[in-house]
């Protein structure tokens, strides 16, 4: 493909699919092992669990990852609390990876492509145009976290009502005029133009 030999013949969409799908995953080998070289996130034999308790290291645990570069295996320090029979890692909660086997830049394309079609467009659409193979059901809860956060967001930036001061007068407005109406309904006014719906349905 890269040769000085002659470029006539050459099928020059399956050369750019290829190195699509090739290119990636050598970032992602890059970033793979970039982050598993790196230890820091063991903080010591105990932390303290979300029940209270204290959870103990157990050990590193892999776990894979769908990526916008394809997927990523990450080894990560894990902590086991046996009060409360669960386990987390604390670098799952850095990289906004918990509870989820999609990254933040996946779970967000899935909610965008989940608020505009439907899920299994979604889907379709992840695979198609960016190579991501994203199940339907990835997608619909890429949307519901998406959604979550834009709650949470208003939320946080949204001044509260108590606070705002209140206009001694509100003005309202309606245009009706453009509201397509059956015959039944016009009671006998003609209006600017013939009705949109006939009058038997």
């Amino acid at each position: 493909m890269l040769g000085r030999g002659s470029s006539d013949g050459i099928d020059l969409e399956a050369i750019e699919t290829a190195a699509r799908r090739q290119a990636p995953g050598v970032a992602a080998r890059a970033i793979e092992q970039r982050i598993n070289a790196d230890a820091s996130d063991y903080a010591g034999t105990h932390l303290p669990c979300g029940c209270g308790e204290s959870a103990r290291y157990a050990g590193r645990r892999a776990k894979s990852l769908q990526s916008v570069l394809g997927e990523l295996r990450l080894e990560r320090a894990y902590y086991h609390c046996r009060a409360c029979s669960s386990g987390f890692c604390p670098r799952d909660r850095v990289l906004r990876i918990e509870k989820t086997c999609l990254s933040p830049a996946v779970s967000r394309l899935a909610g965008r492509v989940g608020a505009m079609v439907s899920f299994e467009e979604g889907s379709q659409l992840l695979e198609e145009l960016a190579g991501l193979r994203v199940d339907a059901s990835q997608v619909e809860r890429g949307g519901e976290s998406l959604g979550e956060e834009i709650a949470a967001d208003e939320q946080r930036y949204t001044e509260p009502l108590e606070e705002m001061p209140l206009a001694p007068t509100l003005y309202m407005g309606l245009d009706g005029t453009g509201i397509p109406m059956r015959a039944v309904g016009t009671g006998g006014t003609r209006g600017q133009a013939a009705p949109r719906f006939g009058g038997n349905e």
